[in-house]
């Protein structure tokens, strides 16, 4: 009998576990797509629901064991239930039951909230990672020859051809087809704004042969969180990182002789197909 009620306590205790990861794994996923946390891939997706259908299928399995082993219980238990206990011997039991079941609740939600917390500690770590790798990357950009043949390219109003292939050469040495963006200033009524030349822009190639002032270039506009920094990058040549829930962005300026020649932009969420880069590629021969 003691055999019996202990493999069934054995049983009921995996089943609340496997109940317990299920709610874990839901929350994790839940939070991790609300605050778009940068782990939620697709090999974690596969291995998520991998594993939450095991679990469904161990608690299944599990549950038909817990039943049998209740039913045996309860036949093993009727000569018992029929003798009767008095009513103030069930009391104390009853409690015990309620404090047990009140620590195992509290135990079982304080758990989850600490692996929750644990990875929201974890994401942080990984974006301060992540943000001083890209501004190091941008750095040594900055300081490369290839920076400064960008500025002379400039500074000597080349073509929309030849600067793009400069941003081409720049991309490749972070790895990159895509993402990598340069804003360069214009003098408009007064006051310095920046046109933004993007990795897909040449597209046409009746401008790849015009000076780049008059190729029609987009002006650029920071994002509203990124504007205070953005200012204080023109003011003070301070380069910084702007993590949205898609994307991150590193801003990084090109200085020449004290100023500001262009700006590096390098945008995560922006990527152009190999397809497209082997089109241009061909239509510059």
């Amino acid at each position: 009998m003691d055999n019996l009620k202990r493999l069934q306590k054995l049983s009921l205790s995996l089943i609340i576990v496997l109940v317990w990861f299920a709610l874990l794994c839901f929350v994790v996923v839940f939070i991790g797509n609300v605050f778009k946390w940068s782990f939620l891939s697709s090999m974690f997706s596969a291995a998520f629901f991998s594993a939450f259908g095991i679990g469904l299928g161990a608690l299944l399995a599990l549950a038909i064991l817990h039943a049998t082993l209740t039913l045996s219980s309860i036949s093993a238990s009727l000569g018992t239930i029929a003798a009767g206990r008095e009513t103030g011997g069930s009391a104390p039991s009853d409690d015990m039951s309620k404090r047990q079941f009140m620590i195992s609740m509290g135990a079982s939600v304080g758990a989850i909230a600490v692996i929750v917390l644990c990875l929201f500690y974890g994401e942080m770590v990984v974006d301060h990672h992540k943000i001083q790798v890209s501004l190091n990357s941008m750095e040594s950009l900055a300081r490369s020859p290839l920076a400064a043949k960008l500025v002379e390219a400039i500074d000597r109003d080349a073509t929309v051809k030849e600067v793009m292939e400069i941003r081409d050469a720049l991309s490749r040495n972070i790895g990159e087809t895509g993402g990598l963006s340069l804003l360069v200033a214009a003098k408009k009524v007064d006051r310095s704004v920046y046109y933004e030349i993007t990795p897909w822009w040449n597209h046409q190639d009746d401008i790849k042969d015009k000076p780049i002032s008059q190729a029609s270039l987009r002006l650029f506009v920071p994002l509203a969180e990124e504007r205070s920094k953005f200012n204080d990058l023109l003011l003070n040549k301070r380069p910084f990182s702007s993590k949205t829930s898609y994307s991150l962005r590193t801003f990084y300026p090109v200085t020449a002789g004290g100023k500001i020649e262009c700006i590096l932009m390098f945008d995560t969420s922006r990527q152009t197909s190999d397809a497209y880069l082997s089109r241009r590629v061909s239509s510059k021969e």
